[in-house]
């Protein structure tokens, strides 16, 4: 049975991934499984014990414009009424022109007990996020061409923008392993920057899973459930 699970999974996975279209807008973490909540919001409450997780990447450290990638996340399980709740902070800066987005949200999940093994949690988050822009960061022709330090160029003037988020997400899960679908910004914000420009952020779908297998034996690791700290 759980054979014929791994492959259903599997099969699903790659069909997912074959119809779908590609969008790069959301922050990339080598270490994506140190950051659960990041990826869907039904994670939240569902360790025993409270949960504080940090993320840092710096992709392309050697060019002018780095990309920075800072998340903070906390979230705990509230066990009286079947629920879990977090929080989640990002900030990304990109490249040379000080691209910045930085956003925080609040969580909320749902524990559904579907029998002794497996549970149901069903996640909600909404946030708020800020993009700004500094096109003063940039050195254009005249500049390099006249030595000056200042440009001719007509630079717009930005303020940064407001936007507010929501996503939503599915958890099925046991003690030796999980299936989740989240669907991040599904409100598909308009994250424009200039003037009436409209550049909306596509909903962002991840289908994700994974599978214990234990290296000795898991009374060793905790008693009664209880957190243990060495």
């Amino acid at each position: 049975m759980k054979n014929w699970l791994r492959i259903l999974i599997l099969f699903f996975a790659i069909l997912f991934l074959q119809r779908a279209n590609v969008y790069a807008q959301a922050y990339q973490f080598s270490q994506f499984y140190a950051a659960p909540t990041f990826i869907n919001p039904a994670f939240a409450g569902t360790g025993v014990c409270s949960r504080l997780s940090t993320n840092y990447r710096l992709q392309w450290p050697s060019i002018p414009g780095a990309y920075k990638t800072y998340l903070l996340a906390y979230d705990r399980n509230l066990e009286k009424i079947k629920s879990g709740i977090g929080f989640i902070f990002a900030s990304d800066d990109a490249g040379s022109g000080n691209l910045r987005s930085t956003s925080f949200a609040g969580q909320y999940s749902y524990h559904l007990t579907l029998s002794r093994v497996w549970t149901l949690d069903a996640g909600f988050q909404a946030g708020l996020t800020m993009r700004s822009y500094d096109f003063g960061k940039f050195i254009f022709g005249d500049q390099i061409a006249y030595g000056t330090g200042s440009s001719s160029a007509l630079l717009p003037t930005l303020n940064p923008v407001h936007y507010p988020d929501i996503s939503s997400g599915l958890l099925l899960y046991s003690a030796d392993g999980w299936l989740g679908f989240s669907a991040l910004d599904l409100n598909q914000p308009n994250q424009a920057l200039i003037g009436e420009d409209v550049s909306r952020l596509p909903t962002l779908y991840s289908l994700h899973g994974g599978w214990v297998f234990p290296i000795m034996n898991r009374d060793d690791i905790g008693k009664n459930g209880q957190c243990q700290y060495t």
